[in-house]
């Protein structure tokens, strides 16, 4: 088993985890992509916890925003209820 680790470092002024972040690579066997958020105050947010297989070489995609909004609804507890905005 080996662990890889990428720290991609950009300038994000905003509270919101970006929308248009695309995570892509090819592989081979199986892995885990667990992609993390660390904002500038130190908290962190799980944004991508995905399980890839195949037995041959394959390509792989990961949209940070469908994938965050899983993650989300997967963390808000079951008695959890939206209710519309009022304008």
């Amino acid at each position: 088993m080996s662990v890889s680790t990428a720290i991609l470092e950009y300038d994000y002024n905003y509270d919101v985890p970006p929308i248009d972040l695309i995570y892509r690579g090819r592989f081979k066997g199986s892995f885990t992509l667990n992609i993390v958020l660390e904002r500038p105050d130190g908290n962190t947010i799980n944004l991508v916890n995905k399980n890839f297989s195949s037995p041959t070489w394959k390509d792989f995609r990961v949209a940070i925003s469908n994938e965050a909004k899983k993650m989300l609804f997967k963390a808000l507890p079951k008695d959890f209820k939206m209710y519309p905005l009022k304008q």
